[in-house]
């Protein structure tokens, strides 16, 4: 995982306005990725009871992408949560997998807030980017058929 961080950083640094990752809706370039990460883990960590289990709820967006590599920069474990799934899917994974804390794009957060876990939105702020001193991060994925 440090090898990614170490890359997305020197990609922030020589090709920074270079566009990282496009959904159809909007663009993100290196440097705002690594800025957009940074802040996004730094919230995490500031959280009162910094998570350990991290539920990504966002589908295929830009906002997604910067979530996951925040839940990852802070060493947490990932797990996606498909926009697809029902709340009662939704709401076995959580218990299953343990997750204390859910990130969430704007669009998404009213169908998260609902499942009364820890909330937090993906708001675009950036912060100076550093590579994750901490541990290594893990990822669970669940399936329709989990």
């Amino acid at each position: 995982m440090r090898e990614l961080f170490d890359a997305l950083g020197r990609h922030a640094l020589a090709t920074g306005e270079r566009v990282a990752f496009d959904d159809g809706r909007s663009k993100v370039t290196y440097a705002s990725l690594a800025g957009r990460v940074a802040a996004t883990a730094e919230g995490l960590r500031s959280l009162p009871s910094a998570p350990t289990v991290i539920g990504i709820f966002g589908g295929h967006c830009v906002d997604s992408v910067v979530g996951l590599l925040a839940a990852w920069h802070t060493g947490g474990t990932v797990v996606p949560l498909p926009p697809f799934f029902s709340a009662p899917q939704l709401r076995h994974i959580v218990e299953d997998a343990g997750i204390s804390h859910i990130l969430a794009t704007s669009e998404t957060a009213e169908m998260v807030a609902r499942l009364g876990i820890p909330l937090s939105t993906i708001d675009g702020r950036e912060a100076p980017f550093a590579p994750p001193a901490g541990p290594e991060a893990s990822q669970i994925i669940y399936t329709s058929g989990s």
